[in-house]
């Protein structure tokens, strides 16, 4: 489905959500409405995410091909470098945050193309 598309569909999950919405008006229709345009919001962020991971990975593999290239000449310097990997990637951490997703949820009461930001 192209973003075009899913537009005019959010929007009508997000007006049953408002309960604005043509037919049943009932809480779990406007649930699985807003739920729905949640999941549509996800996908688009996760998009951006997966530019910044590559990023990052982008910056692990050349110090992964140093150490590879280091197995044979130098092991212990291979190990060290890899130890430093993992001690990099141990010492990051990001506790939940929840306020984003609050937002993103009382935004699609009243706008379909609202996003997690």
């Amino acid at each position: 489905m192209s973003r075009r598309q899913g537009v005019p569909e959010a929007r009508a999950r997000s007006e049953l959500w408002a309960g604005r919405g043509k037919g049943g008006h009932a809480q779990r229709e406007r649930d699985a409405a807003i739920a729905a345009a949640a999941v549509e919001a996800a996908r688009t962020f996760t998009s951006r995410w997966r530019d910044q991971l590559c990023a990052v990975m982008a910056s692990q593999a050349i110090l992964v091909g140093l150490a590879d290239e280091l197995v044979a000449r130098a092991p212990a310097a291979a190990s060290a470098i890899t130890e430093l990997i993992l001690e990099t990637r141990r010492s990051i951490a990001a506790a939940p945050d929840p306020a984003p997703g609050k937002r993103l949820l009382e935004a699609l009461v009243n706008d379909a193309r609202a996003s997690l930001t």
